[in-house]
């Protein structure tokens, strides 16, 4: 029930809030803030329908060295090239309601990754699957949509939610503006299993909810001559959530539920000069108390591992031919400060095609990149990983490089 009150709470501050902050303000023209989804759509957009194409593609050398098991041994050193595809659409019914989908490459069972290897089951057809589809309205400051779509809470890393794992259920939310200050309070519902609960990869599930979660944020820009603030705290409650995926199909251990209450804190600072800077911390922790969980579920030396944080800067940009990158990221990740394969899966080689299993370890990322033009950019990262606790005789570790060369298009139709 708390958390109902919680998510009612939130709702009625994103439908009648605008009178506590939406106040008239000065002529800030000359200062406008970046799209977002609360913006009405122009006098020629409202007259005509538009239909919007967009995609991506990747192309991804990797190699991996160092990867150290819990048992002390070493997986063996990995090279592989891999590749990416997602192509999708949007169409704009009217002024206030639109539809897309989007499709991407990577075997169905991945949540995390859309990639696949070269060499692919002896040169046969690359899997191809849905991976979003929704439908979005918006009117003045509100918006909203309900299907299987992006991630809707202010983030500026993947360390606490992945891209590629879009929820589905249903996210509102609104843009106030007072001067140079904008508050955008969001909240959604997601549900992230149906079936009978008995963890049967062969069960057809018949829709109902088996697990879910609420969730809610408020985020607050700050605009000034030389700098930018974004600061945002988020509400996450997850229940009866699956400790690895159902289509885990390698696991062998014991399948379970676990709650988990995330509280997600982040700021970024952003210096608008010559060579561009930005500053990022993000913090996250979960609240739940898993003491009571036998300790042939979760071993005793995770029962308290549950805070997680980054440190981030990067200098330059990626919008203009001939830009250059430059960027590095701290990160200390506790066991159940996030869910094991909801998080990113780039910085070290756990788990399975199915479940990368990202927690419990801290590290470091160096990483480079140039835009050839505005669609066509290349990226350099290095990764370099330690584990943090371990239930047996050492640590895991592992080193990464990753090489990325990366295009994209836009096209409006009408």
């Amino acid at each position: 029930m708390k958390n109902i009150s919680f998510i009612t709470l939130l709702f009625c501050a994103i439908f009648f809030g605008s009178e506590l902050i939406a106040q008239p303000g000065p002529n800030t023209n000359s200062n406008r803030m970046k799209p977002d989804h609360s913006q009405k759509l122009s006098n020629d957009e409202k007259s005509t329908s538009t239909l919007k194409l967009f995609g991506d593609v990747r192309m991804r050398a990797e190699q991996d060295w160092d990867s150290r098991n819990f048992d002390g041994t070493y997986r063996e050193d990995r090279f592989r090239l891999r590749h990416r595809l997602r192509f999708g659409f949007n169409y704009t019914w009217n002024e206030y309601i639109s539809f897309g989908a989007r499709i991407r490459s990577g075997v169905e069972e991945s949540l995390q990754s859309p990639h696949n290897n070269f060499g692919h089951r002896e040169f046969s057809a690359f899997p191809v699957n849905l991976d979003k589809v929704y439908i979005a309205g918006k009117y003045d400051k509100y918006w909203w949509w309900v299907g299987k779509n992006s991630f809707p809470f202010w983030k500026q890393n993947e360390l606490f939610w992945d891209d590629d794992v879009n929820p589905e259920g249903l996210a509102a939310g609104a843009s106030f503006k007072s001067g140079n200050l904008t508050f955008k309070p969001k909240a959604g519902y997601f549900i992230t299993n149906t079936g009978n609960g008995n963890f049967d990869p062969a069960d057809p599930t018949n829709g109902q909810i088996d697990g879910h979660m609420i969730n809610g944020q408020l985020e607050l820009g700050l605009k000034m001559d030389n700098l930018d603030f974004t600061f945002a705290s988020g509400y996450y409650a997850l229940r009866d959530i699956n400790n690895v995926p159902t289509t885990d199909f390698f696991y062998n251990g014991e399948r379970f539920k676990l709650d988990y209450t995330f509280i997600v804190t982040g700021l970024k600072i952003e210096l608008k000069s010559t060579l561009p800077i930005s500053i990022g911390i993000d913090h996250f922790i979960n609240l739940e108390d898993y003491d009571d969980i036998p300790d042939e579920l979760i071993d005793p030396v995770f029962k308290d591992q549950k805070t997680g944080y980054v440190f981030s800067i990067n200098a330059g940009k990626l919008k203009n031919k001939g830009d250059w990158l430059f960027g590095y990221y701290y990160t200390h990740k506790e066991e159940y400060s996030v869910v094991s394969y909801y998080t990113e899966d780039d910085w070290i080689r756990l788990g399975n095609i199915n479940r990368n299993r990202n927690t419990n370890y801290q590290g470091h990322e160096i990483r480079m990149a140039y835009a050839f033009d505005s669609r066509f950019n290349v990226v350099a990262r290095a990764y370099f990983v330690q584990g943090l606790v371990t239930p047996d005789i050492e640590n895991e570790s592992g080193n990464r490089f990753r090489l990325d060369f990366n295009m994209k298009f836009n096209k409006e139709l009408k």
